[in-house]
């Protein structure tokens, strides 16, 4: 008896063995951290409309290109990365895109990316019929910059150069400068229109013609 139970001891001991990777058979091993670390950091790409830069994220960063993004713009948000988890992209086209996070809205062109702390990013939001301008609960924006008394409920936006709201109408454009959005003091927005044809003038109400936001006549 004590021999066969010798037998079986050394049987067991054997396969032990085996399966424990002490001959080098029938090991498994667990997962080396280099694959852990590639599963958590796979990227993914954030479809925009910009075509000349490329965004992706994984859980840590937000990428353009391939770099490590981060606000490059003065404000509360200078030099902090986006929230990779919650960045999403918000709308844009012709240069001029919007995104947000948990945090803050984000506004970029070719020249910066840029925090927005007077958007709130909870209600922040722009689409293809007020775009390149973009809204919130509260306020209207160009670029990063608030659109000053703007109505966000009441504002449209009329061709390629003129908006209005319910009290106001605005001209933006380019004025030596980045793109802008300037008050037209005195219009009618009741009888506002954009006229086509005229060389002179490119909108009228009911007491002036105008010409890229000038009073002409």
């Amino acid at each position: 008896m004590n021999f066969i139970h010798g037998i079986l001891v050394g049987i067991g001991l054997f396969f032990g063995a085996l399966w424990s990777g002490t001959l080098g058979l029938f090991h498994v091993s667990a997962p080396t951290s280099q694959s852990q670390s590639s599963y958590t950091n796979a990227s993914t790409t954030i479809q925009t409309d910009d075509k000349d830069f490329t965004y992706t994220k994984d859980s840590y960063h937000v990428y353009m290109n391939g770099n490590i993004l981060a606000v490059d713009t003065g404000g509360p948000a200078y030099g902090q990365e986006p929230d990779a988890r919650t960045f999403v992209y918000a709308g844009g086209k012709d240069g001029s895109y919007y995104f947000k996070d948990k945090n803050y809205a984000y506004f970029t062109n070719w020249q910066e990316f840029a925090g927005m702390p007077n958007a709130d990013p909870v209600t922040f939001s722009t689409n293809s019929d007020i775009l390149p301008f973009a809204k919130d609960q509260t306020h209207v924006f160009l670029g990063r910059e608030v659109v000053t008394n703007a109505d966000p409920s009441t504002f449209v936006v009329v061709d390629s150069q003129y908006t209005h709201d319910a009290k106001n109408v605005y001209w933006f454009g380019y004025n030596g400068g980045p793109l802008i959005s300037k008050l037209i003091n005195g219009a009618d927005v009741a009888t506002f229109s954009v006229v086509s044809g005229q060389s002179s003038y490119d909108a009228q109400d009911k007491n002036h013609k105008y010409l890229q936001g000038q009073i002409v006549q």
